[in-house]
Order: structure tokens, then sequence, then C-alpha cells
């Protein structure tokens, strides 16, 4: 004999609280690309990671070396990532993290003779783990959403 279980939520409650948390980890991930600091571990101190932490080089006196990330005269480059909140669009969370400043787009891909200094996919690498960090976090906290939208069995 089948016993038929009943449930006291739907799928529509589940995809919100899977998308909210979604649309919250696709900030943070934008904002470490861009280069945020994030806190440590434990005893460890805030660290920034992402595209902000790859510029180390100063070029002040000589030019960044090739093949690696620009180096800092005036530092209008780094300061200049920002982020756009991502939003819900379609059941999907969309965010966006990039620069206006013309000469990044040169820096990353190079043009004519100046080289490449490539610093946009340096800076994704750096952000990595803490984005999946707090990926693995998303099953608690969807589960802790649902449970406090859920009402308790009949």
């Amino acid at each position: 004999m089948k016993k038929h279980v009943k449930h006291n939520f739907n799928s529509k409650t589940i995809s919100d609280a899977v998308l909210d948390d979604m649309v919250r980890v696709v900030n943070f991930a934008a904002s470490a690309v861009a280069g945020a600091r994030i806190k440590g571990d434990g005893d460890q101190p805030p660290k920034t990671v992402g595209i902000r932490s790859v510029f180390t080089h100063d070029s002040f006196h000589e030019p960044a070396p090739r093949g690696g990330p620009p180096g800092i005269l005036t530092g209008t480059l780094a300061r200049s990532f920002t982020t756009k909140v991502a939003r819900r669009v379609r059941g999907r969370a969309i965010a966006q993290a990039g620069t206006d400043v013309i000469y990044g787009r040169i820096h990353e891909f190079g043009l004519g003779r100046m080289p490449r200094r490539p610093f946009v996919r340096r800076g994704i690498n750096k952000a990595r783990p803490a984005i999946k960090k707090q990926l693995k976090r998303v099953g608690l906290r969807v589960k802790t959403a649902i449970a406090k939208k859920v009402e308790p069995p009949k």
C-alpha cells in the first residue's frame, strides 16, 4: 500500500528562496571580482581579492613587465572598477562588474606594439575561492529561508 505524502510548501517557495540567495551570491561575486575586502578566516585579517588585488607594480620608474598586469602610476584604473547590483531577470540573477576607463581594454588585450597586460582574468581567479565558499553555503541558507516561510504540518 502506497502512502501519500503531503508537503506543506510548493515549488515557487523553493525557487524564490534559491533565486533570492543566488542574487545575494551574484552580488558578492561581482564585488569580489571588482576587488572587495573579504573577511579572513579565523584570526586572519581581511584581504583584498579580485581585480584591484593584481595591481602591484609601481610604474613610476619603469613600465610593468610584459604579460603581467598593468602597473600603478595614478591608480585610476584600479579604482575605476564598479559593480551594478544583481537583479532578477526572467528567473536569473544578473550583475555586472567593470570599468569605463578606456585604456583598461587596451591593457587587457594589447594594441599595436603595446603588449597585452591582462588583469581581469587574474582578478577573477583571485576572487574564485571566496566565491566558491559563498556558493557552498547556499543550500543551508535556502533551507533556513524555506523553514521560515513554511507553515507547520497539520
